[in-house]
């Protein structure tokens, strides 16, 4: 061991830039990973939420004895959907401008016996909604889904655009 601590077991500049280019090579293969793993977790946050009200609609149709309407207004980034009761409006939700929501039913009514009926859509499950992030090759998206009979809602993988 050297007077100024440094001996033939210490640590080399050379070794400093071996893990540096090391660590520079793993955050580079590492990127495109996170940024996708954003996009998913945009579109999944937003139809969570989406999925939420419905279920918080749900209770209040059962809570109240009365249908509650789930209406989805403008689509697209920065579309917004509204929880309604009768003619009043109990809340509204809006997606992030990252996200993208596409529906073609736009509006579900949910009965306090927890059945679902819409005037627009047909089949079983009804697709309410569909979101994706919109990003081409890289798009991610998931349908949000509602059993006719039990009012079941589920999340479901989509192809990876709304069309």
């Amino acid at each position: 061991m050297t007077a100024a601590g440094w001996g033939t077991y210490g640590t080399t500049v050379l070794k400093w830039w071996y893990v540096a280019a090391a660590l520079a090579g793993l955050s580079l293969l590492l990127a495109p990973a996170l940024s996708n793993y954003e996009a998913t977790a945009r579109v999944r946050t937003a139809a969570l939420k989406f999925s939420s009200d419905i279920f918080q609609a749900q209770q209040i149709a059962v809570t109240t004895n009365r249908a509650t309407t789930i209406q989805i207004g403008a689509v697209g980034a920065g579309g917004t959907w509204s929880v309604r009761q009768g003619g009043r409006v109990l809340w509204t939700g809006r997606f992030p401008k990252s996200v993208h929501g596409t529906s073609h039913c736009l509006q579900a009514s949910l009965s306090p016996t927890g059945s679902v009926s819409s005037t627009r859509c047909t089949g079983s499950p009804l697709t309410l909604l569909c979101v994706d992030n919109n990003a081409g090759a890289r798009s991610v998206s998931i349908d949000v889904q509602m059993a006719i009979g039990t009012g079941k809602v589920t999340l479901v993988q989509g192809s990876g655009s709304c069309v």
